[in-house]
């Protein structure tokens, strides 16, 4: 597993080389060269980053792009079928988001064809969406281009009025003689309130949806996933740190003690990076209400989390241990 470091070098190369690689356009040969940067760094961010940009050198008709854009169709579908998991792969980058929402739809009509229903109706005043006869994973690509090469000709379309802006979320309730919140605390609950799919989707219902989901193991993957990436982008910003903690735990909390084989190693594992990471009770307490919030599937699920610290604290006590410090942490979760 990459260290930290190499995490959040990762995530700035990618974002550095989405930004340049749009900006360079029209002049293919910069774009290319950001794009060749892209395919090498070896993340499921660049994979989904190396596909956006390919189908925008393919609007220019770039023939190396049009050539490589069907090999693409399976990172689309994967993050339509995965909403959870497209909300981490264009958090904190305007420019992804901003072409997943025009891309999305289009995939959508592709996948419903493809089950045999109707796609629902279009607005009238909107590009011409994929038709009933497309079948095929290179029409699906065709389709985008054409929808993308009339906007490149008119400009894209406004964003919907019920959609927040992502750099604005609404921030966490304050007092009235708390002071504003730092630019980096309110970037970090401007990307969980993203990853975790809490802004509001105009074309999706949020009723009933759960962020903090863990009964499978394709859920708890992508929690772990999740935390990962708070402390690649945030590595100093306690909220964050907090988060990440607080969700490696929760998923802990749901693994078995012992499998097959014995002691859990995985459940160990994820307990001493959970509580590596713990540092400000504060900010713990802080973020837990995005738990709270999360319904009542996940506040059952909480509940080991609270057994879990306890535990570790009692035996820090019993140890005469800091738990503060990583030794503790290393000592506890010794199988």
């Amino acid at each position: 597993m990459p260290s930290g470091i190499q995490r959040i070098q990762t995530e700035r190369i990618i974002d550095h080389l989405v930004s340049q690689g749009l900006k360079a356009l029209p002049d293919l040969v910069q774009a290319r060269l950001c794009l060749n940067q892209l395919a090498v760094v070896g993340s499921d961010r660049a994979v989904f980053a190396t596909c956006v940009l390919t189908l925008e050198l393919a609007i220019l008709k770039d023939p190396k792009a049009r050539a490589d854009l069907p090999d693409h169709v399976g990172v689309l579908l994967q993050a339509f079928h995965d909403p959870r998991l497209a909300n981490v792969l264009v958090a904190g980058s305007p420019e992804l988001e901003a072409r997943w929402l025009r891309i999305r739809p289009v995939v959508a009509d592709f996948v419903a064809l493809q089950n045999g229903q109707t796609p629902p109706p279009t607005d009238t005043a909107a590009p011409a969406r994929i038709s009933a006869r497309l079948a095929t994973p290179t029409e699906l690509i065709q389709e985008i281009e054409e929808i993308l090469e009339v906007e490149v000709e008119t400009g894209p379309p406004p964003p919907p009025r019920e959609a927040l802006d992502p750099a604005q979320p609404p921030p966490p309730p304050q007092d009235a003689d708390e002071q504003p919140l730092e630019p980096d605390t309110r970037e970090f609950w401007a990307y969980s309130e993203r990853a975790l799919g809490r802004v509001p989707d105009p074309n999706e219902s949020v009723v009933g949806t759960q962020s903090f989901a863990a009964s499978r193991a394709a859920d708890r993957s992508h929690l772990v996933r999740f935390a990962h990436d708070l402390v690649s982008r945030f590595p100093q910003q306690k909220h964050a740190r907090a988060l990440a903690a607080l969700t490696l735990l929760y998923v802990a909390g749901q693994e078995k003690e012992r499998g097959l084989l014995g002691v859990n190693k995985e459940r160990l594992k994820l307990i001493h990076s959970g509580l590596s990471l713990v540092g400000d009770p504060a900010a713990a307490g802080q973020v837990a209400v995005l738990f709270e919030n999360d319904g009542p599937l996940t506040r059952q699920a909480f509940g080991p989390i609270v057994d879990i610290v306890a535990n570790y604290l009692s035996f820090c006590g019993r140890e005469k241990l800091d738990p503060r410090l990583a030794d503790a942490s290393t000592r506890f979760t010794k199988p």
